[in-house]
């Protein structure tokens, strides 16, 4: 008999663990956290003109939980649109060599070491991951009527690290007058 309830306290102990992480898979655990910030500044374009610039500042902040793999940031001014994906992409890693190419470094086993960045190349191919608790900035400007209110919407869209789900995460801001 106590055989028994040996047993039987086992499968309940097993089946209270499956529901434990079952519902920390089902209520965010297995979610990929973001955090999108937006931050406008809005100055005159020039006293005879009826247009503001507007500098946008969009920061995407990752959780603690999983790599996001980003796919694009998309950014819409008034409805006009722009891609900031281009922002992430890493630029091309270079060795330096004694060609007029690229900067030449002291010869030696420090010319092996050093690397430098070509301005000039992107690797397009390349989509960024944001890991834990990473941060990243993207920045741009534009025109826009002085008269109006302006608002600034950001979609990002990406996936958990291994995933085969696309998610979109969203926000918004406005600029008033100045």
């Amino acid at each position: 008999m106590l055989e028994d309830l040996r047993k039987i306290v086992e499968i309940v102990a097993y089946l209270t663990a499956a529901g434990f992480f079952l519902f920390k898979w089902t209520s965010g655990y297995m979610s990929t956290n973001l955090s999108i910030e937006i931050a406008c500044s809005r100055k005159r374009a020039g006293t005879d003109t009826d247009t503001d610039i507007l500098a946008v500042s969009i920061t995407l902040a990752k959780g603690e939980s999983g790599s996001l793999h980003i796919f694009d940031v998309g950014v819409a001014v008034d409805g006009e649109t722009r891609n900031l994906r281009y922002q992430l992409e890493p630029y091309t890693i270079r060795q330096p060599s004694t060609s007029s190419n690229g900067p030449t470094h002291d010869a030696g086993r420090d010319r092996e070491r050093r690397r430098y960045v070509d301005w000039s190349s992107r690797d397009e191919h390349y989509y960024p991951f944001l890991q834990p608790g990473e941060k990243v900035q993207m920045a741009f400007d534009c025109e826009v009527e002085s008269t109006g209110v302006s608002r600034v919407d950001v979609v990002v869209v990406g996936r958990r690290k291994h995933s085969y789900r696309i998610k979109q995460w969203r926000s918004s801001a406005v600029s008033l007058p100045v």
